[in-house]
C-alpha cells in the first residue's frame, strides 16, 4: 500500500477542507518512513540520551501547562 503513488486507501466519505489538508500531510510523513527487519529501538525525543524518564515526562507536560495558563489569561 505503501509503494502506490497515490496510496491506494479508499475512505467512506470525501475528505475535504482542513481534513484533506491534514491527510496530505499525515501521508507526507508516512511516505518518508524506510521500513526495515533490524529490531525496534525506542527514543525518547525529549531528553539528549534518548532514554524516557518521568521526571523528564513531568517537565515537559509542566512546560506546556505553563505555557497553556498564560493564554488562558
Amino acid at each position: 500500500m505503501l509503494s502506490s503513488t497515490p496510496l491506494n486507501v479508499s475512505f467512506r466519505r470525501e475528505i475535504v477542507r482542513e481534513r484533506l489538508k491534514e491527510w496530505l500531510e499525515l501521508v507526507s510523513l508516512v511516505l518518508t518512513v524506510n521500513l526495515n527487519n533490524d529490531r525496534d529501538k525506542f527514543i525518547w525525543q525529549i531528553k539528549n540520551n534518548g532514554v524516557f524518564s518521568t521526571q523528564s515526562l513531568y517537565r515537559e507536560i509542566m512546560k506546556t501547562e505553563s505555557v497553556s495558563s498564560k493564554e488562558v489569561f
